[in-house]
C-alpha cells in the first residue's frame, strides 16, 4: 500500500481547508517527497458516511489523480470537498434517504 496520510474534516472551513492544516499537509507532503522527488498523488475522499449497510458511495465523490505540485494538490483538496455538493452526489444521497 502506498504512503499517505488523513486530512480529518476538522481541518476544514466549510470547502477550505484552515491554514493551520494547509501548513500541516504541506509537511506531510515534504516527508513523503523525500522517499521520492518524482512522486504523484492521488487526492480521494474516504468518509465513514460514504458506506453503510443501506448505500454505498463510491465513485460518488471527485478522485484527482497525478499530481504533483502543492498548488495542484491544494486544489485537488478542494475539488474533492466540494465534490460533496456534486448534483450526482447530492442525486444518490435523496434516493437512498
Amino acid at each position: 500500500m502506498p504512503d499517505g496520510f488523513v486530512i480529518l474534516p476538522a481541518a476544514f472551513a466549510g470547502d477550505e481547508l484552515a491554514a493551520g492544516a494547509w501548513a500541516q499537509v504541506q509537511d506531510c507532503l515534504a516527508s513523503l517527497r523525500r522517499a521520492d522527488l518524482e512522486c504523484a498523488f492521488a487526492v480521494r475522499s474516504s468518509a465513514l458516511a460514504e458506506d453503510s449497510a443501506e448505500a454505498s458511495f463510491a465513485g460518488e465523490f471527485e478522485t484527482v489523480l497525478n499530481v504533483r505540485t502543492d498548488e495542484e494538490i491544494h486544489e485537488a483538496i478542494r475539488t474533492v470537498a466540494r465534490s460533496w455538493a456534486s448534483e450526482r452526489a447530492q442525486a444518490y444521497s435523496r434516493a437512498k434517504a
